[in-house]
C-alpha cells in the first residue's frame, strides 16, 4: 500500500511546498522513518497512521483555489444545471462534466 519510495517523495514534496509544518512532531517522525526503513507498510496499525498522515498532507498540498473550486464551484455548477434543466434546457445536463465552468464560477466568486 504505502511504499518507502512513495513516502519519501511525498515528504520531499511537502518540504518543497512548505506544508510539512501541518503535521506534529510525532507524525513527521513516523513519515520520515517509514520512508527510510519500510519497504512496504503491512502492519495495520502503521497503515492506519500513515493513512491519516497522507490525508493531512494531501489536503495541505492542494491549492486554495482548488479547494474553493471543490467547495463552491462544483456545488454552484450543480445548482445552475438543476435550475436550467427545470427550465427545459436539454443541453444543460452536459455542463456537469465541464470542470472549466466550475473553475470559472469559483474564480468569479473570488473576485466578487
Amino acid at each position: 500500500m504505502f511504499t518507502g519510495d512513495y513516502l519519501r517523495r511525498l515528504r520531499g514534496k511537502a518540504i518543497r511546498r512548505h506544508v510539512l509544518h501541518c503535521l506534529d512532531r510525532l507524525e513527521r517522525g513516523i513519515l520520515y522513518l517509514s520512508g527510510r526503513l519500510v519497504g512496504e507498510a503491512r502492519s495495520p496499525c502503521l497503515v492506519s497512521q500513515l493513512l491519516e498522515i497522507v490525508q493531512k498532507l494531501e489536503q495541505a498540498l492542494t491549492s486554495r483555489f482548488k479547494q474553493h473550486v471543490e467547495s463552491y464551484g462544483i456545488p454552484r455548477l450543480v445548482e445552475l444545471v438543476r435550475t436550467a434543466c427545470e427550465l427545459g434546457s436539454d443541453v444543460a445536463s452536459e455542463w456537469v462534466l465541464d470542470l472549466g465552468f466550475a473553475r470559472y464560477l469559483a474564480f468569479i466568486d473570488l473576485n466578487r
